[in-house]
Protein backbone atom coordinates (compact mmCIF):
# COMPACT_ATOMS: atom_id res chain seq x y z
CA UNK A 1 0.00 0.00 0.00
CA UNK A 2 1.19 3.10 -0.73
CA UNK A 3 2.05 6.14 1.97
CA UNK A 4 -0.46 8.36 0.23
CA UNK A 5 -3.28 5.88 0.35
CA UNK A 6 -2.62 4.90 3.95
CA UNK A 7 -2.15 8.87 4.73
CA UNK A 8 -5.34 9.03 3.24
CA UNK A 9 -6.98 6.26 5.46
CA UNK A 10 -5.53 7.47 8.64
CA UNK A 11 -7.04 11.03 8.01
CA UNK A 12 -10.33 10.12 7.38
CA UNK A 13 -10.55 7.16 9.84
CA UNK A 14 -9.26 10.05 12.51
CA UNK A 15 -12.12 12.33 11.05
CA UNK A 16 -14.82 9.84 11.43
CA UNK A 17 -13.65 9.08 15.14
CA UNK A 18 -13.41 13.21 16.17
CA UNK A 19 -16.91 13.35 14.39
CA UNK A 20 -18.52 10.03 16.12
CA UNK A 21 -17.19 11.51 18.96
CA UNK A 22 -18.65 14.76 18.89
CA UNK A 23 -22.05 13.70 17.37
CA UNK A 24 -24.22 10.48 19.05
CA UNK A 25 -25.23 8.42 16.15
CA UNK A 26 -28.95 8.30 17.52
CA UNK A 27 -29.25 12.07 17.88
CA UNK A 28 -28.65 12.60 13.77
CA UNK A 29 -25.43 14.17 12.50
CA UNK A 30 -25.60 10.91 10.68
CA UNK A 31 -26.90 9.33 7.37
CA UNK A 32 -30.15 7.75 7.99
CA UNK A 33 -29.77 3.41 7.68
CA UNK A 34 -31.20 2.22 4.77
CA UNK A 35 -32.19 -0.82 6.69
CA UNK A 36 -33.73 0.77 9.66
CA UNK A 37 -35.72 3.16 6.99
CA UNK A 38 -36.84 0.52 5.38
CA UNK A 39 -37.86 -2.11 8.14
CA UNK A 40 -37.55 0.01 11.46
CA UNK A 41 -34.68 -2.36 12.66
CA UNK A 42 -31.77 -1.76 14.09
CA UNK A 43 -28.92 -3.34 12.20
CA UNK A 44 -25.95 -4.68 13.05
CA UNK A 45 -23.80 -1.43 11.34
CA UNK A 46 -25.88 0.97 13.72
CA UNK A 47 -24.87 -0.54 16.79
CA UNK A 48 -21.80 -0.48 15.74
CA UNK A 49 -21.53 2.81 15.61
CA UNK A 50 -23.44 3.31 18.81
CA UNK A 51 -20.59 1.10 20.48
CA UNK A 52 -17.86 3.32 18.92
CA UNK A 53 -19.55 6.47 20.25
CA UNK A 54 -20.11 4.83 23.83
CA UNK A 55 -16.50 3.57 23.40
CA UNK A 56 -15.23 6.86 22.85
CA UNK A 57 -16.86 8.32 25.86
CA UNK A 58 -15.78 5.76 28.18
CA UNK A 59 -18.95 3.68 28.63
CA UNK A 60 -18.24 0.28 28.83
CA UNK A 61 -21.30 -1.74 29.15
CA UNK A 62 -23.20 0.14 27.66
CA UNK A 63 -21.28 -0.06 24.48
CA UNK A 64 -21.38 -3.96 25.23
CA UNK A 65 -25.01 -3.35 24.98
CA UNK A 66 -25.47 -2.02 21.49
CA UNK A 67 -22.54 -3.95 19.99
CA UNK A 68 -20.70 -7.01 22.40
CA UNK A 69 -19.22 -8.90 18.97
CA UNK A 70 -17.32 -5.55 17.87
CA UNK A 71 -16.34 -4.63 21.56
CA UNK A 72 -14.48 -7.90 22.28
CA UNK A 73 -12.92 -7.62 18.72
CA UNK A 74 -11.70 -4.16 19.79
Amino acid sequence: MSRTLRAVLLLGGLVYAVHLFLHDPEGGGFLPCPFRTLTGWLCPGCGSQRALHDLLHGRLGEALGHNGLLVMSV
